[in-house]
């Protein structure tokens, strides 16, 4: 680890710690008059940017400690003298905080790290949230946050600082954020100001940053690619901010603005779909160009999970249950022809919902016997899950999915059967079909997998014969239940026996054995 940042940031946190201290100490004194306590702050401020301009432009650890803690203290000292002790006015305080991080992002630029222009950024878009204005106005506030993220943006451009443009993607919607809740949402014109600025600010958030990746790729010398990061960071992709960008903004964007006009759930739903559709499109659009960085596969991903999210948001009932049985099933498919987790993973994601959404309704009186068609989209859900399951490459997953289909279409027969005269013979009937079906299927299909779950249905029936039916049903039902799944596992024994190993089958001799002498046919 290099000794050289380290020794130089703990040793200016110490010095920041002794001047807070002895400020302390000062005041429990009584030794210092506000104005003096304030006058000795700035006065420590310049002194330790003065010490470090020359060697924070020349990206030296030292001076940009020295210039860093002078900045700090600037904000310390502008903080104080206008919110504890009423020294100075509002826009004079606020100027002190703005040109502080106006330096540091100068000094940043100059040296070419990003570490000062990050605690400039910081501080600027703090300023208007520890300052309180006499009457504070949510308009101003989203103005001046959306011109600190139109200069970060600027300085991406040039530089390609993921850590600055990440840092504003969090602070900028904390700050316009806690503007919003703390005063309240504005309204006439200003609700609209507000608007642009929401949009001009996921627009410099979420384009600006792949647009920078699209430069640097087709014009390497006029866009230079970023300097390599640091060690401790190279085990990250350099596009991970994208991603993460391009999910975070949207998602953003949509939630300030849902709150800033108080929508209801519907419309909220309609303009996720509206952002799925500028996402789909700029991913389309990158998909033209040189992309390095896979930002159209990111942007495509992006559409089809704000897609899913509007979903749930402006359909119900049976509608929205229908819309998510389709998708996970279309995106398991598309995942596994793709060979993407990102797709398998969010057709996992919608698969879940489905899953819940199954299991709640299998609460409900309503049976397709009933005459309650929407039944029949509860096995829409099975056969949607069972055809995902038959386009997935990986055993376990495949597995796992074709036992949760299976179980949800014993569930669903169980539910349709039970409320009959008769319910529970008709579901063990019905279960012992279902079980035969699978084990005559696995044994033409050679797939052992299917015999096993078929058998194991049928052994569950034998179950409930003892447990349940032997007091739940009539008698008569009692001789067909016992009759029927007995004579059935006699021919299942019969059948089991004549396909053991080393059988012969009529197409074919057996490898090890030899016509009989007497016959000329194969020994069984």
């Amino acid at each position: 680890m290099p000794q050289g940042p380290v020794l130089s940031r703990v040793g200016i946190v110490l010095l920041l710690l002794s001047v807070a201290f002895f400020f302390k100490y000062s005041i429990d004194q009584g030794w210092l008059v506000p104005a003096v306590r304030i006058a000795i702050g700035g006065a420590a401020g310049l002194a330790l940017v003065v010490l470090g301009f020359q060697g924070a432009g020349r990206g030296e650890h030292l001076g940009m400690a020295l210039a860093g803690g002078g900045i700090a203290t600037f904000f310390i000292t502008g903080y104080a003298a206008h919110q504890w002790y009423s020294l100075v006015p509002y826009w004079a305080a606020f100027g002190l905080l703005f040109l502080a991080s106006a330096l540091g992002v100068y000094l940043s630029l100059r040296s070419g790290r990003q570490s000062l222009a990050m605690v400039g950024l910081v501080g600027a878009l703090a300023t208007p949230l520890l300052l309180t204005p006499v009457q504070a106005r949510v308009a101003g506030l989203a103005l001046y946050v959306c011109l600190i993220v139109g200069t970060v943006a600027g300085i991406y451009l040039a530089r390609a600082w993921r850590a600055l443009v990440v840092t504003a993607a969090v602070t900028a919607w904390l700050a316009l954020g806690t503007g919003v809740l703390l005063d309240g949402p504005p309204g006439g014109a200003s609700s609209w100001v507000v608007q642009l600025c929401i949009v001009l600010c996921a627009v410099a958030l979420w384009i600006v940053p792949v647009v920078r990746a699209l430069l640097a790729a087709s014009d390497p010398g006029r866009w230079p690619p970023p300097t390599p990061p640091e060690a401790r960071y190279q085990a990250i992709p350099w596009s991970a901010h994208l991603d993460a960008l391009s999910l975070f903004v949207p998602l953003a964007a949509i939630a300030f603005s849902a709150g800033l006009w108080d929508l209801p759930r519907g419309q909220v739903g309609w303009v996720f779909f509206g952002t799925a559709l500028l996402a789909r499109w700029f991913g389309w659009w990158v998909s033209g160009r040189e992309d390095p960085e896979g930002s159209a596969r990111t942007q495509s991903h992006v559409a089809l999970l704000l897609f899913t999210v509007g979903l749930g948001l402006a359909l119900s009932g049976d509608l929205l249950y229908l819309a998510f049985i389709v998708e996970a099933a279309v995106l398991l498919a598309l995942g596994e022809q793709k060979r993407s987790q990102v797709l398998r993973g969010l057709g996992g994601m919608v698969q879940l919902v489905v899953v819940a959404l199954f299991l709640r309704r299998m609460g409900e009186e309503g049976t397709l016997l009933k005459g309650d068609l929407s039944s029949l989209l509860d096995l829409a859900a099975v056969g949607g899950a069972l055809l995902a399951a038959t386009r997935l490459s990986d055993r376990d997953e495949r597995g796992l999915l074709f036992g949760a289909s299976y179980l949800g279409l014993l569930g669903w027969t169980a539910r349709e059967l039970l409320p009959l005269e008769g319910g529970q013979a008709w579901v063990s009937l019905a279960f012992g079909v279902e079980g035969t079906a699978l084990l005559a299927v696995g044994y033409l299909a050679v797939r052992p997998s299917l015999q096993k779950v078929g058998l194991a249905t049928l052994f569950m029936v034998v179950a409930k014969l003892l447990l349940v039916d032997l007091a739940a049903v009539e008698p008569i039902w009692r001789v067909l239940l016992f009759g029927v799944f007995g004579g059935l596992f006699l021919v299942l024994s019969r059948l089991a026996q004549g396909r053991r190993p080393g059988v012969t089958t009529p197409t074919g001799g057996d490898p090890g054995g030899a016509p009989d002498a007497g016959t000329g046919r194969t020994p069984r």
